[in-house]
């Protein structure tokens, strides 16, 4: 789709420095959506791609920097809290032995670490898959597009003073209670808004 004014477009390889100390120039805010799954790219994408478009951030002085990704608390059996409830919406992402998810975790780790040295904040999102609130699906912890998207205009414009880096698991307000939201709300001054009951409630 085009993009109409004040925006502006343009598409290079997320390991190209130059490309993207351009486009940061000027820039307040990094929102790092770049992705690839369970192909032979993810780590050059998702780790590596990560720490040098972080290092190109904080090199052209950009104050935060938004990072998505998939949760990886039920990717492998065993290792997560699929079966918990009460976990904390900042609980710490287990990938085990999934590709996918620990190159994604790596890359986000590499985040923390430069935050953590620099004055730039990280925020990580996190999310098990996208949903439309009539969707069926028989896997938790999904979200809406809509509260994805409300997700990283929130953890753009948030105050969130204080905060050097954290990573939030970003699911639909089921009443199921295996995550509380209370951090959500802490961070980002926003809560999930759309609870996709046809995932969670069925019509006897």
């Amino acid at each position: 789709l085009p993009v109409c004014e004040p925006h502006r477009e343009s598409t290079f390889d997320i390991l190209d420095r130059a490309a993207l100390r351009n486009t940061l120039t000027g820039c307040a805010t990094l929102v790092n959506c770049a992705c690839t799954r369970y192909t032979q790219n993810d780590f050059r994408v998702n780790t590596v791609g990560a720490l040098v478009a972080a290092e190109e951030a904080i090199g052209s002085g950009v104050k935060r920097i938004v990072t998505t990704g998939p949760q990886v608390i039920t990717l492998e059996p065993y290792t997560g809290f699929h079966h918990d409830h009460d976990v904390a919406i900042d609980a710490p992402g287990r990938p085990g032995c999934n590709p996918y998810g620990l190159s994604k975790h790596i890359g986000q780790e590499l985040v923390r670490v430069l935050c953590e040295h620099s004055d730039t904040q990280g925020i990580t999102l996190l999310f098990n898959g996208l949903a439309t609130p009539d969707s069926i699906h028989k896997i938790d912890y999904m979200t809406s597009f809509a509260d994805a998207a409300r997700a990283i205009r929130a953890a753009v414009e948030a105050d969130a003073t204080g905060i050097t880096y954290t990573a939030l698991h970003i699911p639909a307000p089921m009443p199921h209670g295996h995550f509380r939201l209370d951090r959500i709300k802490d961070v980002l001054d926003w809560m999930p808004e759309d609870p996709l009951p046809s995932i969670w409630r069925t019509d006897i």
